[in-house]
C-alpha cells in the first residue's frame, strides 16, 4: 500500500498475463494495510476512493483487469483473530476463482478451456513419450524405441498453448515389470493411490496401429471396470495411424470400420465402446518433420474429444 504502481510494473504484467492467459486467476493482494488506515474497515474505503477516482491511473487497470478480486493485507502488529480472518478472506478468494475457473467455461456454445491435467497410460512402445511431446510442442520426454519403458515413475512437463495452460503427465507402460498385471502396479501407475484420479482431468490410453490391444491387457484395465470416473476421462489414442490409411479421413474410417466388423478383435472393440468411442488418430513416426498445419489441425482435434470428456463430467 506504500508503493507506487508504476507503468512498467503494468506493461510487464499486462504481457505475461495475455499471453500466459492468467486473468481469471489472478487476485491482487495489497499489504502493509496499516500505512491507509488502522482498521479494515476505514482501508478498504481509503483504498477504493484511490483507484476510482482516476479511471486512467494503472492502478484502476489492475483493479479491473483482476474483476475487483483484491484484499488488503497487514501482516505485522496484528492479533491472531484479525490474522485469522484475513486468511479466511483470502482463502475466500481462492475458492470463487476455483469454482468460476472449474478448468473450462462456456464462450457461445463452445468451450474454452483454461488448463489441462492430461495423463497418458498404455503399453510400451505404444507412442506415449511421443504423444506427450507431440502435445507439448517439444521434446520433453525420453522416447523408447524398445519394448522397455525407459522410466520407473510418472514423470511431468507442462506448457502453455493456445492460452491454455497444459500439464501432461506419462506414465509407466503396462507390461514394463512382471507384476504388470496386478491391480496394485495398475492403480499406482494411474496415480490412484492418494485417490480417485486426483488432480486428472482427462487419460490418453495410447496404443499404436501396427500393435494389438490384447485379451490381456483388457483383463488388466477391466481391473477398473466400476470407476466411472475413470472410463468417463479416457480418450483412445493410436498412433502410427498411416498403418490405418493415409489420409486423417480413411484412418478415422477405418476405425469406424473395426466398431463394427464382426472379424475385429473383441479386446478392441471392447475398449473403444468402453470410452463411448472418443478416440484421436495421430501419426508420429516423423514427429520432428510433421508439417505445422498437421499438428494444428490434430491438435484442434485433440481439443474437440477433450470438450467431449468435459461435457460428461459436467
Amino acid at each position: 500500500a506504500d508503493c507506487f504502481y508504476s507503468k512498467e510494473s503494468r506493461r510487464i504484467l499486462e504481457s505475461a498475463s495475455d499471453e500466459m492467459n492468467l486473468w481469471p486467476y489472478i487476485i491482487v493482494i495489497i499489504t502493509k494495510g496499516k500505512s491507509l488506515a488502522d482498521n479494515s474497515r476505514q482501508q478498504k474505503q481509503i483504498f477504493e476512493a484511490a483507484y476510482t477516482n482516476d479511471n486512467n491511473s494503472d492502478l484502476h487497470w489492475l483493479i479491473n483487469k483482476s474483476k475487483k478480486r483484491y484484499i488488503i493485507l497487514e501482516c505485522k502488529d496484528y492479533e491472531k483473530s484479525h490474522r485469522e480472518t484475513q486468511k479466511r478472506n483470502l482463502l475466500e478468494f481462492i475458492r470463487n476463482i476455483q469454482d468460476s475457473n472449474y478448468k473450462m467455461r462456456y464462450t457461445g456454445d463452445r468451450l474454452k478451456f483454461c488448463s489441462i491435467s492430461l495423463l497418458i497410460i498404455g503399453v510400451p512402445g505404444g507412442g506415449k513419450s511421443a504423444f506427450g511431446n507431440f502435445l507439448l510442442g517439444s521434446n520433453a520426454f525420453n522416447c523408447s524405441t524398445g519394448v522397455l519403458s525407459k522410466i520407473s515413475s510418472p514423470q511431468q512437463h507442462s506448457t502453455f498453448r493456445n492460452g491454455v495452460k497444459l500439464s501432461v503427465t506419462e506414465t509407466q507402460g503396462f507390461g514394463s515389470g512382471p507384476d504388470w498385471y496386478s491391480e496394485t502396479v495398475l492403480k499406482n501407475a494411474l496415480l490412484l493411490t492418494n485417490g480417485p484420479l486426483e488432480g486428472v482431468d482427462a487419460i490418453a490410453f495410447v496404443l499404436s496401429a501396427n500393435m494389438r490391444f490384447t485379451q490381456d491387457q483388457q483383463d488388466t484395465l477391466e481391473l477398473l471396470h466400476q470407476k466411472e470416473k475413470f472410463w468417463n476421462r479416457v480418450i483412445v489414442v493410436i498412433t502410427h495411424a498411416k498403418e490405418m490409411g493415409e489420409s486423417v479421413l480413411s484412418q478415422e474410417q477405418a476405425v469406424k470400420e473395426l466398431m463394427e466388423s464382426p472379424e475385429s478383435p473383441q479386446s478392441l472393440k471392447w475398449l473403444l465402446s468402453k470410452v463411448s468411442r472418443r478416440f484421436l488418430t495421430v501419426e508420429l513416426s516423423t514427429h520432428d518433420n510433421l508439417c505445422e498445419e498437421y499438428e494444428n489441425e490434430r491438435f484442434q482435434k485433440f481439443m474437440l474429444v477433450l470438450e467431449q470428456v468435459f461435457k460428461k463430467e459436467k
